[in-house]
């Protein structure tokens, strides 16, 4: 996932580098029965001896009750078994989904994508473009593009959930909330934190009164809304949403072991996952407010969560190897740092495209760590690199284009290619503006860099500007955390 915040610590320069938030998988809805992976079974439905083996709907239930018990090997063998003996029949679009939801799970999303279409495009021709069942479909496509970065794509389908949700009046269901919460989330991604508080505080409302308290689904949408909080560098409130999430898994986390003697394995896994996720969250939260040694001691938990709940070659755990890389990089363990990233690295260049914008956080991580270093051309070319990939990706003024020319810039600066450094700072500065606006306090590094070198080129015009508009910033920032 492509989202960005200033990192804290005690390095200079404070690089700006990407601080992965996670997403759990098999995060979806509740589906009709027919489409979910992990519906309720019959009672009478088992392990035993009358089940016909050569029947795919069946297999495809076994599959499912594979995945309640958590084993998802299993679950894809009876799935993938299932669709090759269902070339047209009644359950071929449960077992594409489901099929599709292993793979998603499991962080094969390339192998996901063409069976989430095929189920789409089978429930339309028997239900119809409108129907409420397809709205399961077009949230889980929504949450696959987005996390393959194909922005564009995402917010197509979570518009269109949205508009079915709301024209068949199932806007205030669980779906529509689900059609909500990737609104939301998309539109963080890109920027847009009013639109995206907007979109999860009416999911968050909807699940907050339809669901129970314990439900994960709540601690997911707390999650979320943490983000637009962080993006705006309002730190504590983020931790405190990201504190009141775990809350909710723990309880949740409570009520599956309870419930053991059922079996479900895959509640009990779910809610793992989801802790994980947040754990992780909250530890780059807390390293941001400079609280490092809390903020490792979490990340490592987090990190041994992920492995446990997703599998040691899951995107998401990458994702928590590389938040972990960057709190021991706060603390100058770069050797430690360095290994928890290629560790990461290696889970990554199975899992995504060489241009995906994951790609380009783990390049622009290995460059900061080859400056800490000392070793500015290998930063600068790892700088260079993790730019490239943004902008082929994001071809519009773009925030994290701006903190990857940000970066270049600090490179320049050690370098003494004071020219290049002053341009780099002011077209950072630029697109940072642009995209974050002219207060946010993310700017501050950059600005006070920036002003630095003005006033060594003697601009002291310019470099006095930028120093008010940083005191303004500061004053403004210190006021509302005191309030």
């Amino acid at each position: 996932m492509r989202r960005v915040v200033k990192v804290c610590g005690n390095v200079a320069p404070r690089f700006i580098l990407a601080a992965l938030p996670l997403v759990a998988a098999f995060a979806t809805e509740p589906a009709p029965p027919d489409s979910h992976p992990v519906r309720p079974m019959d009672s009478n439905r088992g392990a035993g001896p009358d089940l016909n083996r050569d029947d795919p709907a069946e297999r495809n239930r076994r599959g499912v009750a594979f995945v309640e018990q958590g084993n998802l090997i299993e679950a894809e063998s009876m799935f993938r078994s299932a669709r090759a003996d269902c070339e047209n029949c009644a359950a071929l679009t449960s077992i594409l989904n489901n099929l599709g939801e292993v793979y998603y799970a499991t962080g094969r999303f390339a192998a996901a994508r063409p069976l989430y279409e095929k189920a789409l495009a089978l429930r339309e021709a028997q239900a119809g473009p409108d129907a409420l069942v397809l709205l399961p479909l077009l949230n889980n496509l929504a949450k696959l593009s987005r996390e393959t970065a194909d922005y564009a794509r995402a917010l197509g389908f979570a518009q269109r959930a949205r508009s079915i949700a709301e024209l068949q009046n199932a806007g205030e269901t669980v779906e529509g909330a689900a059609a909500f919460a990737n609104l939301g989330e998309i539109e963080e991604v890109q920027g847009d934190l009013a639109g995206s508080r907007k979109y999860l505080a009416r999911a968050l409302s909807i699940r907050e009164r339809l669901l129970p308290p314990s439900d994960p689904r709540i601690a997911e949408t707390l999650s979320d809304l943490a983000l637009a909080d962080r993006a705006e560098s309002h730190f504590k409130a983020a931790a405190d949403l990201y504190r009141q999430a775990l809350d909710v898994l723990q309880a949740a986390s409570d009520g599956a072991s309870n419930a053991a003697a059922t079996n479900d394995r895959h509640a009990q896994l779910a809610v793992l996952k989801k802790s994980g996720v947040v754990r992780s969250n909250l530890a780059q939260v807390e390293a941001e407010q400079g609280h490092i040694k809390e903020a490792e001691s979490i990340a490592r938990q987090s990190v041994a969560d992920l492995e446990r709940a997703f599998g040691p070659q899951h995107p998401n755990t990458a994702a928590g190897y590389v938040n972990l890389a960057k709190i021991l990089r706060y603390r100058h363990r770069f050797d430690e740092a360095a290994k928890a990233l290629l560790h990461a690295q290696t889970i990554d260049r199975q899992a995504f495209a060489p241009d995906h914008p994951r790609m380009a956080n783990d390049l622009g991580l290995q460059g900061a760590l080859a400056f800490d270093r000392k070793k500015y051309v290998d930063a600068e070319k790892l700088f260079q690199q993790s730019l490239a990939i943004l902008n082929r990706r994001f071809p519009a003024p773009d925030s994290d284009i701006g903190r990857a020319t940000a970066n270049l810039a600090e490179v320049y600066m050690r370098e003494k290619r004071f020219t290049e450094a002053a341009s780099a700072f002011d077209q950072a500065l630029t697109i940072l503006e642009r995209t974050l606006g002219p207060e946010n306090p993310e700017l501050l590094p950059t600005m006070v860099h920036y002003s630095q070198l003005l006033r060594a080129q003697q601009d002291f015009a310019k470099a006095a500007s930028l120093d008010a508009r940083v005191m303004k910033i500061r004053v403004t920032r210190a006021l509302k955390h005191t309030a």
